[in-house]
């Protein structure tokens, strides 16, 4: 800990059962770093001031995963979403995923078009 801030790589425990491991920087989430959320998804990779920004992969507890930019604690940026289905969807965005807990499978259909990913033609 720097001061009262944390510093350095640690573990942090919310009340909501949430769990963050990774590196901080003054007090804030910063480098890199795993996030799972007490629903069962985890995110894995960069944050910055506190945000998922950077490189990253998001994992929906169903099987569900999106590979790509963040910013903001936002998908920015080139990135893919393959379903437990096999289909895979890619493309560049700058939207935003739905929260955690409003996950699920018929909703990632709406979320494709909404984040602009395109699927391809052959899988």
């Amino acid at each position: 800990m720097a001061g009262d801030l944390q510093h350095g790589k640690g573990i942090y425990r919310f009340q909501n059962g949430d769990v963050y491991e990774g590196e901080y920087a003054d007090g804030r989430r910063s480098g890199t770093g795993i996030f799972t959320y007490a629903n069962g998804d985890k995110y894995t990779g960069q944050f910055q001031q506190g945000d998922k920004s950077g490189t990253g992969t998001l994992v929906w507890k169903n099987g569900n995963t999106y590979v790509g930019q963040w910013k903001q604690d936002k998908p920015n940026g080139r990135g893919k979403l393959t379903m437990k289905s096999g289909d895979v969807y890619e493309g560049v965005t700058g939207a935003t995923l739905p929260p955690p807990a409003t996950r699920h499978a018929a909703s990632l259909h709406l979320l494709i078009n909404h984040l602009g990913l395109i699927r391809p033609l052959v899988r």
